[in-house]
C-alpha cells in the first residue's frame, strides 16, 4: 500500500477492490463509492445499473417508486444543439439515428441518415421536411379583369391566431407543408373564377364555378410548401354584372399544417 490513508479507505469500505493482497491495489485508478470524481475513460465489461444491483441490460435505470429520468445536461450554447442521444451503427455511420435538442429554441429534432426528418418545436408544432407532397396544375391561363381578395371575417376556430380577420390572410408560423381549401356561393349569370395567392401573387390555376339559376358554387383546395412568414389568401375575378355578389353565409376558407 502507498500510505495509511489508502489502507484505512479500503478497510472502511470506501473502495471496491478485488480479493487478494492489498499490496497490488492501485487506488489512484479507482473511484470511491461516493463523493469522488473520475477523470479519463471508464470501460465497463458488463451491465451498468443505476438504482439497481442487478441490471439486465447494458444500462438499466430503475427509479423504484419514483420517476426514472435520464438527464443530459450542458451549459454550452455555442453550437446548434445543446444535447442529444445518438444510436449509431459503427459499420454504417450514415444509418445513425439521433435525437437532438436545439440550444437556442428548445426544438426537438429527429435525425436518420444524418438528415433531419421530423421536428417538434417548443410550442408543440410538428413538421416533417421530407413529407411526400405535390401540386400539379396547367399554367396556361391567368386572371383577367379586376381582382379582389375575398373577405372571411369570422372564425370557427383559430389555433395560434395565425389567421387575420382584418386582412383575411393566414400567415405561416413555421416552415412546412400546408393544406388550404375554400368554398363560396356567388349570385351571377356568369361563372366565377377564384385562385389562391401566396404573398400577394396568384399561384396555380383558376377554380371555375358551376352555375345553376344565376347562382354559382365555387370551391378549391391546394397543398403547398411555405416558409415561416409566408401568407395565403383567396382572390376572385370580379365580373361585370352590377348585381353580382358573394353570399356571406356560404363562404369558407380553412387551412392546416400537415407536415
Amino acid at each position: 500500500m502507498s500510505n495509511a490513508r489508502n489502507l484505512a479507505d479500503v478497510i472502511s469500505g470506501n473502495y471496491d477492490v478485488p480479493a487478494g493482497s492489498l499490496d497490488n491495489v492501485d487506488l489512484s485508478s479507482r473511484v470511491a463509492k461516493s463523493g469522488d470524481t473520475m477523470t479519463g475513460d471508464l470501460i465497463v465489461d458488463g451491465n451498468v445499473g443505476i438504482g439497481t444491483s442487478s441490471p439486465n441490460r447494458l444500462l438499466t435505470v430503475d427509479g423504484g417508486s419514483s420517476d426514472a429520468y435520464l438527464k443530459l445536461n450542458t451549459t454550452s450554447t455555442s453550437g446548434s444543439f445543446a444535447s442529444g442521444i445518438l444510436f449509431n451503427n459503427t459499420t454504417n455511420p450514415d444509418g445513425s439515428i439521433m435525437v437532438r435538442v436545439n440550444a437556442n429554441s428548445n426544438d426537438l429534432s429527429f435525425y436518420t441518415g444524418n438528415s433531419e426528418r421530423m421536428r417538434l418545436d417548443s410550442a408543440g408544432r410538428v413538421t416533417m421536411p421530407y413529407q411526400p407532397r405535390f401540386n400539379a396544375y396547367d399554367g396556361g391561363d391567368s386572371f383577367g379583369g379586376s381582382i379582389v381578395v375575398l373577405d372571411f371575417t369570422d372564425v370557427l376556430h383559430n389555433n395560434g391566431g395565425h389567421y387575420n380577420t382584418s386582412n383575411y390572410r393566414f400567415t405561416a408560423p413555421i416552415a412546412g407543408t400546408y393544406r388550404f381549401s375554400f368554398s363560396l356561393m356567388i349570385y351571377s349569370e356568369r361563372h366565377s373564377r377564384c385562385q389562391f395567392a401566396k404573398n400577394g401573387s396568384v399561384i396555380g390555376n383558376q377554380f371555375y364555378s358551376s352555375s345553376y339559376n344565376n347562382y354559382s358554387r365555387n370551391c378549391g383546395e391546394i397543398i403547398i410548401a411555405l416558409s415561416a412568414g409566408d401568407y395565403i389568401e383567396v382572390k376572385r375575378n370580379v365580373q361585370s354584372e352590377s348585381n353580382e355578389g358573394v353570399h356571406a353565409n356560404y363562404r369558407h376558407f380553412s387551412g392546416e399544417l400537415i407536415g
